[in-house]
């Protein structure tokens, strides 16, 4: 009787058994299925695109002033300015959201090209208005990304990050996620600035975010921004009221230098020179190097990394040439914040700015001014009666 009752048992372990081995084998061939659907979906219908989302600035509020009607018209214009421009950048507009348009694109360049032209658009728009209350300014945000791509819809991470891109900007901004400006940042018709960083719900760590500079206008106004916070920066540091003066003349195949520190404004000393000798041969064929570079500095005068490479050393081979060790020692060594160049005629082609010290140009560590001597004669002047 015991043996049958242990027998019963082992019949109800081994039936119990298969039942959950069954279950399990179900369990791993629907996650396989699953597995297989979703590579579907993957290679059917997800792609690298980039995201943009717009909003128009104070259409609310447009609404309640106005009324419907001239809201509507205000919407209407938006649109007929901003579509053709999204299409004409190969860009699909998604859908509109009231007065925010999302659209698609699939190549970056277009993508930051066509919200640059936007903005411009705009502007343009804008200042051919008399009536200021119908202006349209708008927000852009832009992200790049994996996205799962509908025939009337997107879906993904690269939308809900591009969303919030957006919610970051201020009106005639356009703001770029990290990922869009590693895309593009080596075409030289887009010029960005780090903006800062921007928590997402769901991401581990910040997006950073960049500001895209659209207009000549803001070009100006950054640099002049940016030279206004230098300035004031120089005026705290230590040798703000220092200059280095630093003076050169040629004479056959040497030049004289002396470099001496002074107060500005206080009366000049007693210089001492080294004389040098030069190879003006290898002096003329560095500064020729140093033109055909900066010629190939695109538009916006920027420079490739390795034609900067090319500039730092043709301008290290300068400095070595032209400057003897006590000159090099004064110039590194002090704190002075200006250094003014005196020379005499036979050396202003070169270009002493660009001399480089294995650290950076002399134009960057100083703010510098040039003053040139002639051992010309200079013509006697006639004078004239008058009847």
């Amino acid at each position: 009787m015991v043996e049958k009752e242990e027998k019963g048992k082992g019949g109800e372990s081994q039936e119990l058994h298969g039942s959950v081995e069954e279950i399990l084998k179900e369990r791993m061939r629907l996650e396989e299925e699953r597995r297989k659907l979703d590579k579907m979906i993957k290679d059917k219908y997800q792609k690298e695109i980039v995201v943009m989302f717009t909003d128009l600035k104070g259409s609310t509020r447009f609404f309640e002033t106005y009324g419907d009607i001239e809201g509507r018209t205000l919407i209407e214009t938006h649109n007929q300015i901003l579509f053709p421009i999204i299409e004409r950048y190969s860009g699909k507009i998604v859908k509109t959201i009231g007065d925010a348009i999302m659209a698609m694109f699939e190549e970056p360049e277009k993508a930051v090209l066509c919200a640059m032209e936007m903005q411009r658009e705009l502007g343009n728009y804008n200042r051919s208005l008399d009536q200021r209350h119908k202006e349209i300014h708008i927000r852009i945000g832009l992200n790049y990304g994996p996205g799962v791509v509908e025939e009337k819809d997107v879906f993904g991470d690269v939308v809900n990050v591009s969303a919030r891109v957006e919610s970051q900007c201020e009106p005639d901004q356009i703001l770029i996620s990290e990922a869009l400006y590693q895309a593009v940042r080596l075409n030289e018709d887009v010029l960005c600035r780090f903006f800062g960083e921007v928590e997402v719900k769901g991401k581990a760590e910040p997006v950073r975010l960049y500001r895209v500079i659209y207009s000549e206008e803001q070009l100006i106004g950054e640099e002049a921004y940016k030279l206004a916070g230098v300035r004031r920066a120089k005026e705290k540091k230590p040798g703000a009221n220092l200059m280095i003066e630093l003076n050169v003349s040629k004479e056959g195949s040497k030049i004289k230098v002396s470099a001496i520190e002074r107060q500005i404004g206080q009366e000049r000393t007693v210089q001492q020179y080294q004389t040098i000798k030069i190879d003006e041969n290898a002096i003329s064929q560095l500064c020729s190097k140093v033109v055909s570079l900066l010629n190939q500095a695109n538009r916006r005068g920027r420079l490739s990394k390795e034609i900067l490479k090319q500039l730092q050393e043709t301008g290290q081979g300068l400095y070595d040439q032209l400057l003897p060790k006590e000159a090099k020692e004064k110039l590194e060594r002090t704190s002075a914040q200006y250094l003014l160049i005196q020379m005499d005629d036979q050396l202003i082609q070169i270009p002493w700015e660009l001399l480089y010290n294995g650290a950076e140009f002399l134009c960057i560590r100083f703010e510098m001014g040039r003053i040139v001597s002639t051992r010309q004669k200079v013509s006697e002047v006639l004078s004239r009666k008058i009847a």
